[in-house]
């Protein structure tokens, strides 16, 4: 699956197909674009800010990320207080309310995910979207599309502590989970996906924060790729989403999570 039609489309699904979103649609996949590998001759890894095609980034920041970014701030100053806010990328996006309130059964918890985030929006997303609920628990998961996007992991791994630092000098006392980057069907991603969730673990014991390994738990050994059982398939098309999970697998963070929310 390519990475410009897939994020494409999740602005489809949300947003809808209007005719201006259509025609910037086959304007910006006449370009061809693939997941990141790493381990590709020649392959160098993306320090700059947003992403290396800048005009499909700004699209996305227009018509995707800007307008959700903006949905969860009026939703917060409606809300005001919430005890527990899930943040990150479209695996969270994905987690719908009524599986969160499934999975997280008398918590009083919201999710705050928008599909194709990075470390770098997310980090600028935290005052708007999660802070003025004032939470006590802050669950993340972010990391996958800056791999997706050939960031450097250093670079990574710099947002990322710059997150936990900005969530503990919001609170010292926050309590914060974090997510591994799960195994998925692409060979390029799930190449460089362990070395940025070792880098992640390390930061954890550092900065002093709860890791939780997703990579091992929905990994299947001899495929070296997401277990049949957690990979989602569209329903219309029998086609196998590259990238996201199925129901299964946020029954598996359900159960992964819950004993730290008692």
């Amino acid at each position: 699956m390519k990475l410009k039609n897939s994020l494409l489309l999740f602005i489809i699904l949300f947003l809808g197909e209007s005719c201006s979103t259509l025609s910037k649609i086959t304007l910006l996949t006449k370009k061809k674009s693939s997941f990141s590998n790493y381990y590709q001759k020649n392959f160098e890894c993306d320090k700059s800010p947003g992403m290396k095609d800048s005009e499909l980034y700004e699209f996305y920041l227009k018509n995707g990320w800007e307008k959700f970014q903006s949905e969860y701030q009026n939703k917060n100053l409606e809300k005001k207080k919430a005890e527990i806010v899930i943040i990150g990328n479209s695996l969270i996006h994905l987690f719908t309310d009524e599986a969160i309130k499934r999975e997280f059964p008398n918590k009083d918890i919201v999710g705050r995910g928008i599909f194709g985030d990075t470390t770098e929006l997310l980090y600028e997303r935290l005052d708007s979207n999660v802070f003025n609920l004032k939470p006590k628990t802050i669950i993340l998961e972010i990391g996958g599309n800056d791999l997706i996007n050939g960031k450097c992991l250093s670079i990574i791994k710099n947002n990322t502590s710059k997150i936990i630092d900005k969530i503990y000098s919001y609170n010292k006392n926050t309590k914060i989970i974090f997510l591994s980057v799960p195994p998925t069907l692409a060979t390029e991603l799930n190449s460089i996906v362990p070395l940025h969730n070792q880098s992640l673990m390390n930061l954890s014991k550092e900065k002093k924060f709860i890791y939780i390994d997703l990579w091992d738990e929905m990994l299947n050994l001899d495929k070296t790729q997401i277990k049949d059982e957690y990979v989602l398939i569209d329903k219309k098309t029998l086609k196998k989403d590259s990238i996201h999970f199925n129901e299964e697998g946020y029954k598996l963070i359900g159960k992964l999570v819950r004993p730290y929310l008692k």
